[in-house]
């Protein structure tokens, strides 16, 4: 049996949709490709700087806010990381 690479699908973004760009593998459209099916678009948004609170789990400390974690000989006070007496720039 031979391997037989398939072409990408059509674009569904939003700008494809609306214009309704042709594709000639599937002899018709993005918008009549995609006609019917459920299209959720993931926007990507700027990362979003935590103010962490650590609390002291098994082997390690976790973020409570945003489940950072970790693992080692690590000491928690007042929800700052501590290695060794000093605070962890975190």
């Amino acid at each position: 049996m031979v391997d037989q690479n398939l072409p990408p699908m059509p674009p569904s973004d939003d700008g494809s949709l609306t214009r309704n760009h042709y594709d000639s593998f599937y002899k018709r459209g993005a918008r009549e490709f995609w006609q019917g099916n459920k299209v959720e678009s993931i926007k990507d948004e700027p990362f979003k700087k935590c103010d962490h609170e650590f609390k002291v789990v098994p082997n390690g400390a976790k973020c409570v806010k945003c489940h950072f974690g970790l693992m080692g000989p690590i000491e928690v006070k007042d929800g700052k990381l501590y290695h060794q007496g000093k605070k962890l720039p975190l």
